[in-house]
């Protein structure tokens, strides 16, 4: 019985902790992909205007 109870502790610990780290690695996906298309919009607002 202690050692069930010990492998689902154990096992909700990683599940959560592997579930905190995916969303940091979204948040930063997002993040960088936010960047590039701003940059992206200010490249073409340059050359458009530039033309």
């Amino acid at each position: 019985m202690r050692i069930k109870l010990i492998a689902i502790l154990l096992t909700s610990v990683i599940s959560s902790g592997c579930a905190s780290t995916s969303d940091k690695v979204a948040k930063d996906f997002f993040d960088g992909a936010n960047s590039n298309a701003k940059s992206r919009q200010l490249e073409e607002a340059n050359s458009v205007s530039g033309s």
